[in-house]
């Protein structure tokens, strides 16, 4: 089942609504300190975790004058401003963060090429850690952006 969720767009700010109850809010603009750093980023990780790619696929957006429109399935983390691809991911372990993920999780981006340095079609199968950077105030399913590094080249915890 889809949902639809509704992003707002001002000229200098962003809110998005969570894929879980669809109400707007916003989206924090800086990084809450969490420990965690990408090694493509000095920005601090909210969620640190390991998990392989399982599909890359366009989000359906539309946008109006409330902003950005997307219909993603419910429990989709919004990873960032203007997501126009669900990222699924089989998350196997979380290495920072206090999230009890594992299994299959969604997470809306906006170019899979800046976040996983590869094609879509290359990117399938893949393992990689992921870091989910800042979380939107008090909006749990919300986040500035999502980096990811390949396993083989994140050193173990």
């Amino acid at each position: 089942m889809l949902q639809k969720v509704v992003i707002l767009a001002a000229l200098s700010s962003w809110t998005a609504g969570g894929c879980t109850d669809g109400a707007p809010g916003p989206v924090s603009s800086t990084p809450k300190e969490a420990g965690g750093v990408s090694a493509r980023g000095s920005e601090e990780a909210a969620v640190v975790f390991e998990g392989t790619v399982k599909s890359v696929e366009v989000i359906n957006v539309t946008r109006d004058e409330r902003g950005i429109v997307l219909n993603c399935p419910p429990d989709t983390i919004i990873a960032g401003v203007d997501p126009e691809w669900l990222l699924k991911v089989d998350v196997r372990r979380v290495r920072k963060g206090g999230v009890a993920w594992s299994g299959l999780k969604g997470f809306a981006i906006h170019s899979p090429v800046r976040t996983l340095i590869m094609t879509p079609e290359e990117a399938v199968g893949k393992s990689f850690v992921f870091f989910l950077r800042g979380t939107g105030e008090g909006r749990p399913n919300e986040f500035i952006g999502l980096d990811a590094e390949s396993l083989q080249n994140v050193p173990l915890p």
